[in-house]
């Protein structure tokens, strides 16, 4: 809620609790959150 009152789509923000042994699923996630992301185009912060 906090994110939508200051105008950030809760879809900019994600939290994951990955172990150091997990190498590969931290690459997946960084790679799925990255596509997220960009397919919600620029932050409406950046000018």
């Amino acid at each position: 809620m906090m994110l939508e009152d200051l105008g950030i789509e809760a879809e900019r923000f994600r939290i994951e609790w990955i172990s150091s042994a997990e190498g590969p699923r931290f690459a997946q996630i960084v790679k799925d959150f990255t596509e997220q992301v960009k397919k919600l185009g620029p932050s409406p912060y950046k000018t």
